[in-house]
């Protein structure tokens, strides 16, 4: 598939912990004027400080105003005895908590951020603040809250969603958690208008 690289590079991917900025390398990227750049980084991890441009969900691409496509990343990742069974734990996890089989664009908001200052009470994850806010299983259309994982917004039927239904359930859900918790949630997904 196209573009699975490019966009967790982009979006600064993450899961379990870890992010894709911590064993990216080097990125190759196309201008708009048609310009092959590559932005080196100087090995495995060194990309996590936000002095790279790096931090959640976030990366130096997503300045970039001439920024056409990143078009390869180099990955500096360590030998490890128990990956494959790591990879299997966390694929079992992801069966049981994640609606992998219905149609999504995966979470769809970001988690707020957490408070620096120790002793301050941590903020629940995007999708604990949706569930809290009695939205699973809550539809707009054919655009639904997951049942399974509240940050997840999938398709009801196998025909496809309107994006006037999936942005209409954005909104409501924004909305309905502002009100409950004063949290203003942020879309993580980009929503590109044509």
């Amino acid at each position: 598939r196209i573009g699975l690289v490019g966009g967790a590079i982009y979006m600064n991917a993450g899961a379990n912990g870890r992010e894709t900025c911590e064993v990216l390398s080097s990125v190759e990227f196309l201008t708009r004027s048609g310009q092959v750049r590559r932005l080196e980084l100087g090995g495995s991890g060194s990309c996590s400080s936000s002095d790279m441009g790096f931090t959640y969900r976030t990366s130096p691409f997503q300045g970039m105003d001439d920024l056409f496509a990143i078009v390869s990343g180099t990955f500096s990742v360590a030998a490890s005895a128990n990956a494959k069974a790591t990879a299997r734990a966390y694929m079992h996890r992801r069966n049981e908590t994640q609606p992998l089989r219905d149609k999504s664009a995966g979470c769809t908001f970001r988690n707020p951020e957490q408070p620096c200052s120790p002793g301050q009470e941590q903020v629940p994850s995007a999708g604990a603040l949706i569930d809290g806010a009695g939205l699973k299983g809550y539809s707009v259309g054919t655009a639904m809250v997951s049942p399974v994982h509240a940050n997840y917004l999938v398709c009801t039927e196998t025909r496809e969603t309107s994006s006037r239904d999936m942005k209409e359930l954005i909104r409501v859900v924004k909305d309905k958690v502002k009100a409950k918790t004063g949290i203003e949630l942020e879309t993580e997904v980009k929503i590109i208008k044509y």
